[in-house]
Parts: structure tokens; sequence; C-alpha cells
């Protein structure tokens, strides 16, 4: 027996919360424990592949903002900060181990990590084209980059 609840409304504290019609979709996933292909299949499933009409690429393609060396991390969220002043990272551990990653920017960055709330808690350095950090099981860690070796 299987029983999937998908909608609670409850009346408090704002009584017209999850009123009107919704649409769902989800999907069951039969696997061997490994952990890395359940993320890799919800990715696909929550994220499928979209075609867009367009041009194509100039001959110089940029350089990517972040490259991550292993699956275990995900880049969750690429995104302007709050205050507008810098772009935000949000990478979390995927596998619930204990995992390393190295990132290496597509330029140099100021970056310090932060508090969901992009609050300040440490500075990594004034000028990295790349970083390691450690992460505990599902380990969420926001990042902040501001150009350049003199931004604040």
């Amino acid at each position: 027996m299987l029983r999937l609840t998908l909608l609670k409304s409850p009346v408090f504290p704002w009584p017209e919360a999850d009123q009107g019609a919704h649409r769902f979709s989800y999907a069951l996933l039969v696997h061997d424990g490994d952990l890395q292909a359940v993320h890799d299949a919800a990715v696909r499933f929550n994220q499928p592949l979209r075609l867009f009409e367009g041009k194509a690429a100039a001959a110089s393609e940029p350089a990517p903002l972040v490259e991550i060396d292993t699956p275990q991390i995900c880049i969750e969220t690429v995104k302007p900060s709050e205050d507008g002043t810098a772009i935000v990272l949000r990478l979390w551990e995927t596998q619930g181990s204990a995992g390393r990653a190295a990132l290496k920017f597509g330029g140099s960055y100021r970056v310090t990590e932060t508090d969901l709330h992009e609050q300040a808690i440490s500075a990594f350095g004034p000028s990295l084209t790349e970083l390691s950090l450690d992460f505990r099981p599902f380990e969420i860690k926001t990042l902040l980059l501001t150009s350049g070796p003199t931004a604040n």
C-alpha cells in the first residue's frame, strides 16, 4: 500500500493558504541505494531539458561562472544577492556523507561564506580563482561572489 499526501491546507496563520487548483507531478524510482542516481533522476524529472529557438552560439563562449569537480556536491542556486552587489552560489551535499568539492571560478572573486540570509560568516580571500570546501552530510553552503580583488 502506498499513500501520497500532496497538500495540507491549514487555516492558521493564513486562512486562504493553498486554496484553489493545484497541479502536481510525482514519480517513483526503484533503486539499489545509489543516492547519486536518485539525485540525478530527481534533477532530470524536476528540471527537464527544454528546447528554445535562438541564434547559433558565438565563436568565443564566455567562461563558466564556476566549475565543480564532484557530482556529490550540487550547485543548487545561482542568483544575484539580495542587495544586488554580488552573485550568490548555494551548494549542498547530495549523498548523505561528508565530502570535499574543488570549485574553479571563471574569474577572480572575493568569496564570502554566508548564512541563508546572506549574512557573512567568514571570508575566504580577496582574489580567488579556486576554492576547496568540506561538506557535512546534506550540508548547505551559501557563497557570495564579488568581482575584483578590492571589492567590499
